[in-house]
């Protein structure tokens, strides 16, 4: 029961990381990151390990054969003393020592061969870490421009459509159309009006000049004198302002 009971505890934080994950990538990938370097941290220790047991090895072989000289020369030097019980003596240390050597050397030749595989092996999986850690960034690097533009694509369209629900054109056109032709129809007013006092004028002068003209057939029909008329004392006296009343007939 109780495992059971930490299976289900166990699925609840797996389903909560992995939404964190996903809502989260960039989290992720840090993580990501600082587990490789620990990773290479923990491997390195254990290749330095292999390193400082090449080292001791060698340091023992080259103890070995340092004594691999003095054990050679002892046993010569007893020979020619003719002391054969202690050259034999040495001569059991020297074929020991001999062994010990060629295990050593075998180990070693071992140990740098599994050194360089482990190096290797190393550097092979940081370079696929990074390789696999760079490429989930830049896709993750993509991932945020696409979003970003979509968003901004989003916004666009709800900024054109809020701005075409805001602003009729249609009605916009209606009214500067509608002001256009008000302003056509007052120019045109003015314009009649215009027209029309200067055929009234012109209508006027030919009226006068025609009337002058009848009354002087009249005059030369009927030998009738023009008579002067009465004009008031203020003509009398402005005979310039009589003169202009008087009309052209009259003035002659």
């Amino acid at each position: 029961m109780f495992k059971r009971f930490m299976n289900v505890i166990k699925g609840f934080f797996a389903i909560f990381i992995k939404g964190f994950e996903e809502r989260n990538p960039e989290a992720l990938i840090e993580q990501k990151k600082e587990d490789l370097r620990n990773s290479v941290s923990k491997y390195n220790e254990n290749l330095a390990n292999a390193a400082a047991f090449i080292e001791r090895l060698k340091r023992n072989i080259k103890k070995d054969q340092q004594k691999e000289q003095e054990l050679s020369a002892r046993i010569k030097a007893f020979m020619a003393a003719g002391n054969n019980q202690a050259a034999g003596q040495y001569a059991i240390q020297y074929k020991e020592l001999k062994a010990r050597m060629s295990e050593n050397t075998q180990q070693l030749q071992l140990a740098e061969a599994n050194y360089e595989k482990l190096e290797r092996s190393r550097d092979t999986a940081i370079r696929t870490a990074e390789q696999q850690l760079m490429r989930y960034q830049n896709t993750l690097s993509e991932t945020k421009m696409l979003e970003a533009q979509a968003e901004l694509q989003e916004e666009a369209k709800k900024l054109t459509d809020s701005f075409n629900s805001s602003l009729n054109f249609d009605h916009l056109g209606e009214a500067i159309e509608a002001r256009r032709d008000k302003a056509l129809g007052k120019a045109r007013v003015a314009g009649g009006l215009l027209e029309d006092n200067s055929n009234t004028l012109a209508d006027q002068a030919v009226m006068n000049a025609e009337g002058d003209a009848a009354l002087a057939e009249f005059m030369a029909m009927s030998d009738a004198q023009p008579v002067t008329p009465i004009l008031p004392d203020s003509v009398e006296a402005n005979p310039e302002m009589a003169q202009r009343n008087m009309g052209p007939m009259m003035r002659e």
